[in-house]
Formats: C-alpha cells, structure tokens, sequence
C-alpha cells in the first residue's frame, strides 16, 4: 500500500513516498519532495538523491560548525557550499521519480543558517522515524575531504558559548552554604502599670 510521511518545520517540508508493509513500516521508498518556503520551486528525488543530501547536509553542517573546514562536493548530485557566513547554496540535480529521469537544470537554493538547521532537523526526524526507512542510515565510511578556511568566526563564537554554558551550568550544581540559625535575643516581657 501506498503511503506518505511529512516532517514540517518553519522553514521547510520534507515529505517521503513510499511502500508500506502490514505493520505500516515504510521499506520502499517511491520518492521524496523537499520544498522550502521562501522558495516556490520544489526538489524531487528517488533514494539515490535522498542519501546524497542526507550525507552531504550531515557533512557539511558538522563542518561548519567545526567553524574552520568546507567539504569538497560528495557528489555532483547534490552540492552545499558557504556564500558567506550566514548563507549557504543547496545545489541538486532534481530527479523526478515518475519520470525516472534527471531535470535538465539543477535547483538551487540560497538557505540562511536558521533555514540550513531546519533542513538538518527534517532529515534528522526522518532518520529517527522507525516506522519510514529504518535501513536509512547515515554512513560516513568513505573518506570526506576538507579544507581549510580562513574565517572562524562563527566556530569561535559556537566554542565560546559552549564555555559560557558549561561554566554557567557548573556554577548551579555548586553547593550553596546553609546559613546558621542564630537564636532571637531575649525581649524582656513589658509590665503594665498598676
């Protein structure tokens, strides 16, 4: 039986095709469309392109977080390259899976960092969904090659909260000392005047 899976964040949609057997497992996957909203043009593709941008997002964000490093393309299927510190361009040779066949132009999309972390998330929910593709891993055996980068602004400023935060959490666990109780001095009981 047919059957489709939709994972929905602010900035985009990922929705999965596929088979689903008598439990409601989906194992064949028919296509998937991701669309973002700032973008009418949607990105249509079979497995194949699904584990490249699975692989390709995966290695590029763990970068980019690292702050320092880019990753040369996995693939020409799929690309994700820095314009500039907030920005990033998916580029992906879109494969429409009825037609079985490559559009003749890739799409592109302009992502900022908050629209590239949703698309993170979305594959990630997609990943941990036992009930679509359990046998979609992420499999980074094969070597990635990066290079070097000039700017680390934003890995510096990612490890400088990461300090802030530990150090923040630390100072709560601290114990705190009791203060001792000091017994009230005694008040002499007024007398009324007779």
């Amino acid at each position: 039986m047919r059957a489709q899976r939709v994972y929905t964040l602010p900035n985009c949609t990922l929705g999965v095709m596929g088979l689903v057997n008598d439990q409601d497992v989906m194992h064949i996957l028919t296509g998937f469309e991701l669309h973002f909203f700032h973008d009418p043009r949607r990105i249509k593709g079979t497995r194949e392109v699904l584990e490249l941008l699975l692989k390709t997002v995966n290695v590029y964000s763990l970068a980019f977080q690292r702050g320092q490093e880019q990753i040369t393309p996995i693939s020409d299927m799929v690309v994700l390259e820095a314009e500039n510190a907030d920005t990033h361009k998916l580029t992906v040779k879109s494969i429409d899976p009825d037609a079985q066949q490559t559009q003749a132009e890739p799409i592109q999309v302009v992502l900022n960092t908050v629209q590239l972390f949703d698309l993170m998330e979305s594959l990630d929910r997609l990943c941990t969904d036992e009930l679509t593709l359990p046998d979609l891993t992420l499999n980074l055996s094969a070597p990635v090659q990066f290079r070097r980068e000039q700017s680390v602004g934003w890995g510096s400023a990612l490890a400088g909260l990461g300090v802030v935060l530990v150090a923040a959490v630390g100072l709560s666990f601290m114990p705190v000392p009791v203060p001792e109780r000091t017994p009230a001095p005694e008040r002499p009981v007024p007398t009324l005047p007779r």
